[in-house]
């Protein structure tokens, strides 16, 4: 009790924010927002500050140890005196986070946080003080970087002589500074801007909503119509005052009484029925309507319409009926005059949105249609009227008439209309015998059910392709364990094998196929959708090569393909996939053209340096290119549509050849990558497509190096699981070449009861995502209950399941995809062993 005493205080005191006017919630925030920051700086700074005191006392710098004392102490103050005004701490607040950064921008220089500081400045002024705080904060920090240049540039700070080179990166790190800081204080005013809107928009729609509750109180308090509410055992708990107008009762009065007692025991029986089909009904159609008859306070009965609502809790569960309930004397004595009234069917006709013909039976002409009709045919009503019905519905269908020529009853079918300019649209058509004015007839309704049919169509379309992927997939989970103890099995023979002998170079290019099936993998992950396209430095005549082989072995021979690709063009940061997918759409297009006269397909690869007069795109910058050309000698282009071939869904090809989504794609493709392709053709000359792709640098020695480095070692003990027997002979075999002291499973049961039973005589545990009985997701969640800082890396070779980022979410610390290369595995358990692991890009400490 006293903990949550406690707790229950430290909440209120740096929680609740001081008592502020409904109009100020923007001040109640900021704050919480300041509270929030400054209690996690004064908590997680202790850190940084122990070691900078540490620092100062061992070099001896008395000013570094003064300064962060009176910092840390500063902040302490800001945090918990809250007898100085919200704006003064706050300013006092955000002048320390600029006072942190000049200082150690003017002692430590360039590699220190000082900019991180200056940066976090910003932030927080523009939070706790309004925008405007936040561009005069940025402006500060431009002065103060521009300042600190200058004196560094001068020669007055002492880290610009340990640190040669400085002068030239620090205009460049300034500028970036300086852009990054102005695009985040920008987003942050318009957002807080946007925020102060909102809640005059909040403040002011609750004033509506009370507003209007009150009218609609006052609205069923006066309403001509009797409103009620009742409870499941169908007795009221509420009625309106119009209860006396109608029925002669007072609320009171009638709320007495059971509804049993307002009505005969027939109506009543109707009422339970209808009461009972609309629970049966629940939860598709909660509402219902009937017509029935209650007692007035005289005697006589009262013919009502009663439409009801059933009232459900969020739960689904029933709470009681609410309704309206209104007199339809005046209704009913004038219903039997308009039963047979034609004006009444016109207006019918006239409003509803189905299309409705009306059609003699003996001559089937058209003798009358509502507009709904109308507008579906595309005629005007007098040019449908005397036509044959044939003419628009059903065209081949004539003498096959489902009432008259067949003798059915009624009909209902999906049918042709068609329209009055020829184009063909799907019905859903009711066909009907009725007598008007004496004279059999036949009531043609009907609803355009096209959209329907194309989204079916295109729903089937989904669900194939739905199927492909599944199929993808598994083919990739079950070919990623082939592969593993390949690549596995051939890096330990690498290392046995001696250097420069033949079975290393063999063993080397079998290493090589297998890495290469690898990534055919993530192709056809990457084709069902279930792999992101990962962006790196790419050689695009290997890919091309690749492709041109596939595409030689469907083309005919009369066809020719030539080629002339650099195969020392440079690196362009690309997926291979989606180079991969843009010269197969454009040599499949370049196919298609020549495929009825036969032809030439060429295509080039080769470096060129654009400059600005040779740009094609504004987006392009000058600079090295790798250009692809891809050429045939077909039908060409014709000029009038050339400017619509990268439409979506734009295509000259016949039906069935093309979806018009190709060009678009490769469009897509090239734009991400601030690239450009343009086309150049003409009809019977053929057609040149060009692909520029931007050309990056090639990779820094510190790159290279990383790439190079030796291969982690350990001696920890590891617990090992893989359903598959040979998998994980050769990851035990291969962990204990670095060290390790393995014990393998190869079934989660066994693993879990060995856990619990010894949790300690494990330093990791390594376990496959598909296990039988137990997956490894949740094994290792059953693993974190026991032992909650146990370090545990799931591997996988495709999971619909799990993901890098999900896996990371139950308190796992790594994640790899098969097949898994020994320098990864070794890697990766290192990283996770030292309390740091990597998830896409992104760092976790």
């Amino acid at each position: 009790m006293k903990k949550n005493k406690l707790f229950t205080n430290i909440h209120h005191y740096f929680w609740d924010a001081p008592q502020f006017s409904e109009q100020d919630l923007l001040s109640v925030w900021r704050h919480r927002i300041f509270n929030i920051i400054f209690l996690s700086t004064v908590a997680f700074i202790i850190f940084p500050y122990t070691v900078a005191m540490i620092h100062s006392i061992q070099t001896g710098w008395l000013l570094g140890s003064i300064f962060y004392t009176l910092v840390y102490f500063l902040l302490i103050a800001v945090v918990l005196i809250h007898g100085i005004s919200f704006k003064v701490r706050a300013l006092i607040g955000v002048l320390v986070f600029y006072s942190l950064g000049v200082f150690a921008l003017l002692t430590i220089g360039v590699a220190s946080s000082g900019r991180h500081y200056l940066f976090s400045f910003s932030i927080i002024a523009s939070l706790l003080l309004g925008p405007r705080a936040g561009v005069i904060a940025v402006f500060l920090n431009a002065i103060t970087m521009i300042a600190i240049g200058w004196l560094e540039g001068a020669g007055h700070l002492r880290w610009m002589i340990e640190m040669p080179g400085v002068s030239e990166i620090w205009f460049p790190l300034t500028a970036t500074f300086l852009c990054l800081n102005t695009i985040v204080i920008v987003a942050l005013s318009i957002l807080i801007h946007n925020l102060e809107l909102g809640l005059k928009k909040e403040q002011e729609l609750t004033k509506t909503v009370q507003k209007n509750e009150a009218m609609y109180r006052l609205l069923a308090e006066n309403g001509v119509d009797c409103i009620w509410q009742m409870n499941s055992d169908l007795e009221f708990i509420y009625i309106n005052p119009a209860i006396f107008h109608q029925f002669g009762f007072t609320p009171e009065e009638w709320m007495k009484g059971k509804l049993s007692e307002h009505c005969s025991s027939k109506e009543m029986k109707k009422i339970e029925n209808e009461v009972s089909d609309a629970m049966d009904r629940l939860p598709d159609k909660i509402t219902y309507s009937f017509e029935s008859s209650f007692f007035h306070k005289d005697g006589h009965e009262i013919p009502c319409e009663v439409i009801g609502k059933i009232l459900l809790y969020d739960a689904g569960d029933f709470i009681g009926f609410q309704g309206t309930t209104r007199n339809i004397t005046e209704r009913k004595q004038a219903q039997s005059v308009l039963e047979e009234n034609e004006q009444r069917l016109k207006t019918i006709l006239d409003s509803i949105q189905t299309g409705i013909v009306i059609i003699t039976a003996e001559t089937h002409k058209i003798i009358d249609v509502n507009p709904a009709a109308v507008e579906m045919i595309g005629a005007s009503k007098e040019q449908i009227i005397g036509r044959v019905c044939h003419k628009y519905i059903c065209p081949s269908e004539k003498g096959n008439c489902p009432i008259t020529d067949l003798g059915q009853k009624i009909d209902h079918s999906e049918r042709i209309l068609l329209t009055a300019k020829g184009k063909k649209r799907s019905i859903l058509k009711t066909v009907s015998q009725i007598t008007l004015n004496g004279q059999k007839c036949l009531l043609d309704s009907f609803i355009d059910i096209t959209e329907k049919k194309q989204l079916e169509v295109q729903l089937q379309q989904s669900q194939k392709m739905e199927v492909i992927g599944t199929l993808a997939g598994g083919i990739a989970h079950d070919f990623n364990n082939i592969l593993f103890p390949i690549i596995g099995y051939t890096e330990m023979l690498l290392e046995d094998a001696s250097e420069d002998s033949q079975l290393k170079k063999d063993l080397t290019q079998i290493f090589n196929g297998a890495s290469r099936a690898s990534d055919l993998v993530k192709q056809i992950l990457t084709f069902s959708r279930q792999e992101n396209y990962e962006l790196k430095p790419l050689k695009t005549q290997l890919v091309i090569k690749e492709a041109l082989k596939l595409i030689a072995s469907s083309l005919p021979s009369t066809i020719k393909i030539s080629q002339n690709i650099n195969k020392n063009c440079g690196l362009v940061l690309a997926d291979p996939t989606q180079i991969h997918q843009v010269i197969m759409n454009l040599c499949t297009n370049a196919f298609h053209a020549m495929e009825e006269t036969g032809g030439e397909l060429k295509i080039t690869l080769k470096e060129i340096e654009l400059t600005f007069e040779d740009l094609k795109d504004q987006s392009m910058t000058p600079g090295m290119y790798v250009c692809l050309t891809v050429m045939d000698t077909g039908i060409g282009i014709k000029q009038s549509v050339i400017d619509r071939i990268f439409d979506p869904y734009f295509t000259t090809k016949e039906e069935g050849k093309g979806t018009g989504l190709g060009l678009a794609v490769i469009h897509g493709i090239i734009k991400s990558y601030n690239g450009h392709v343009s086309v150049y053709s003409e009809p019977g000359n053929g057609t040149e497509f060009r692909v520029y792709f931007p050309m990056i640098e090639e990779l820094s020695e510190t790159a290279r190096n990383k790439i190079i480095s030796p291969i982690q070692k350990g001696n920890e003990r590891v617990l090992l699981l893989d359903d598959k027997d040979d998998i994980v002979r050769m990851e035990k075999q291969m962990l204990e070449r670095l060290g390790y002291h393995v014990t393998a499973l190869t079934n989660s049961k066994d693993a879990l009861e060995m856990f619990q039973a010894q949790p300690d005589k494990f330093d990791i545990v390594i376990s496959d995502v598909t296990m039988p009985n137990i997956t490894g997701d949740k094994l290792a969640g059953k693993l974190i209950k026991i032992r909650s800082d146990i370090p545990i890396i799931l591997c996988t070779g495709f999971s619909k399941t799990i993901s890098k980022e999900k896996a990371a979410s139950p308190g796992i610390k790594g994640f790899l995809i098969k097949p898994i290369v020994m320098k990864d595995l070794a890697a990766k358990i290192r990283e996770v062993l030292d309390k740091s692991y990597i998830f896409i890009g992104k760092n976790y400490e």
